[in-house]
């Protein structure tokens, strides 16, 4: 005699996967400056940008700012390429592009507390370039429109 294992079947609620509440993207680390980076404790663990459905959560290695994703105005893609990395602190914002590819801006509702240790008083600007930027810019929109929508303007 031989047993069957029944298996029901999956109902489609049961097959729905929620979004992910925490999403993470690298930054895209260029071969030439990634041992200068290394240096400073910047490499592919240390260096990223974080949404969650709260804040928003940058890490430069050492260097890590985090603001409310109630903060964020805006982002926008760029998709050219920037020949050369740029990593500046002004009294605008943070300029992290660290490698080859697509880069997004995020711009904050006011200013939020600077980096410790760099010279930016206040960061109203954010740009970097990391995997996947696209998806974290939709993720980033995402919130902006949760935050935005008016049932009534569907009327």
């Amino acid at each position: 005699m031989s047993a069957r294992l029944m298996i029901p079947a999956a109902s489609p609620a049961a097959r729905e996967v929620p979004a992910p509440r925490r999403v993470r993207h690298p930054f895209v680390i260029g071969r030439r400056l990634a041992p200068a980076l290394a240096v400073l404790g910047v490499h592919q663990d240390t260096a990223w940008v974080e949404v969650d459905d709260e804040h928003l959560h940058l890490r430069f290695g050492p260097l890590t700012m985090r603001t409310p994703v109630s903060s964020v105005g805006s982002v926008f893609s760029f998709g050219e390429p920037v020949v050369g990395p740029r990593i500046t602190a002004t009294r605008h914002g943070l300029r992290l592009i660290t490698g080859a590819g697509p880069r997004i801006a995020i711009e904050l509702d006011g200013a939020v507390p600077g980096v410790p240790g760099w010279s930016v008083p206040r960061a109203r600007s954010i740009t970097v370039t990391v995997e996947q930027s696209y998806r974290l810019a939709h993720r980033i929109r995402q919130h902006i429109e949760a935050r935005t929508f008016n049932p009534a303007d569907r009327l």
